[in-house]
């Protein structure tokens, strides 16, 4: 891929992490690997939590099915969409507290963190994901992983141990991270709700968009996502990259009649495109990017 001038245009990948850039959900794992870390009955089961929370999330969901449900005649918009994403901050609020009450973090420092991430053999990454991400980073673009997992140090070393070139420096990554304590750089086991509905993914990137800009350049953004959560922001990028076929996505475009793999006229040129792995991501970005910057000059 040949980049576009960089003096003239910065581009910003934003990617979801979970079942995006991995296979499965990485947080059994995580939550599995740190009870090493803890003397033997020490740390509080996690399958408690995850009862609970399943429990608050069925009784939240029952509650918007009448609101969500399709009505004959009536068009759903991606207002509702974002009001019935956003709702759910009670639920994964209340889940984070509980993580932090029963110390599912506690006792590891950053770097334990990290080795955990690097050492776990049960995380995947989606084929094709590394060489992709490492292709972004190597053409210069701002390479950014906006998820709601609990640490960005996992998260880095997952990548790192998949193949993934770049460092801290290279992949931000912006998530619930737990608090260290400032004299010994080890976990409270305390995760503050940072990143955990769509509105704080997508205010997350309007941020970055802000801190990118300049008068002078043009800002092009790319994101990939697999889930309903992810959707909003698939919608606003120039391009956006669903990975998968999650079938809350596909019937919400359906809804609301976002098509896939052609500029939307009435959307400023934005596309939406579906992969099933990261092989084609490349082709896919270079194609809408160049034409867009073409048409925008």
């Amino acid at each position: 891929m040949n980049p576009p001038n960089p003096s003239k245009s910065q581009i910003i990948v934003a990617l979801d992490f979970d079942q995006t850039l991995t296979q499965t959900d990485t947080l059994a794992t995580l939550t599995s690997s740190i009870s090493h870390y803890h003397p033997h009955g020490s740390l509080l089961p996690f399958a408690p939590l995850v009862t609970q929370y399943l429990q608050d999330l069925s009784h939240h969901e029952s509650t918007w099915v009448p609101r969500i449900t399709p009505i004959t005649g009536e068009q759903p918009t991606r207002d509702l969409l974002s009001a019935y994403l956003n709702s759910y901050r009670c639920i994964e609020n209340a889940s984070l507290k509980r993580i932090s009450r029963a110390g599912i973090l506690s006792g590891v420092t950053r770097n334990d963190l990290h080795t955990i991430g690097s050492n776990t053999d049960a995380v995947v990454l989606r084929p094709g994901a590394a060489s992709a991400i490492n292709g972004f980073i190597e053409n210069g673009f701002k390479v950014m992983v906006i998820s709601v997992n609990w640490s960005g140090d996992f998260i880095h070393g997952i990548l790192h141990a998949n193949g993934v070139l770049g460092g801290p420096e290279d992949v931000e990554i912006l998530c619930n991270d737990p608090e260290f304590d400032p004299r010994t750089g080890v976990s409270t086991g305390w995760v503050e709700p940072v990143m955990v509905v769509a509105g704080d993914k997508v205010e997350a990137l309007r941020r970055i968009k802000e801190q990118v800009g300049t008068e002078t350049s043009e800002i092009v953004v790319v994101y990939a996502g697999d889930s309903l959560t992810d959707l909003p922001l698939l919608l606003i990028a120039d391009v956006g990259l669903l990975v998968g076929r999650n079938a809350d996505v596909l019937d919400w475009c359906g809804r609301l009649g976002i098509p896939f793999g052609m500029p939307r006229a009435d959307d400023h040129g934005k596309a939406l495109h579906r992969l099933d792995d990261w092989g084609a991501a490349a082709s896919i970005i270079h194609q809408h990017i160049i034409s867009k910057l073409e048409n925008r000059q």
